[in-house]
């Protein structure tokens, strides 16, 4: 379905081997996501920050599905990714 509305997606590698799983890009929104199995396994937003710093992004995911997800909004669940797409391109 995203494809059909026009979205595109890819791994995002820099030249020092910083690395995000999904760069969702649509018209002109570019929105980072970083995928694990358990919330526990993210660490450090370091590599977040930094793309987030270089392309001025604004919204950014981290999506997970085992352990306490932490409350900050960033971090969902898969399911919850329609709607936070769909939200971060309005």
């Amino acid at each position: 379905m995203w494809f059909t509305l026009g979205w595109r997606y890819g791994i995002e590698k820099t030249k020092d081997r910083k690395e995000i799983d999904f760069i969702v890009r649509y018209r002109d929104k570019v929105i980072p996501i970083e995928s694990k199995v358990n919330f526990g396994a993210f660490g450090n937003n370091r590599v977040m920050e930094y793309f987030a710093g270089k392309y001025k992004i604004r919204d950014y995911y981290f999506v997970g599905l085992k352990n306490q997800k932490p409350e900050e909004k960033s971090y969902i669940y898969p399911w919850q990714m329609g709607r936070k797409m769909r939200e971060s391109i309005c």
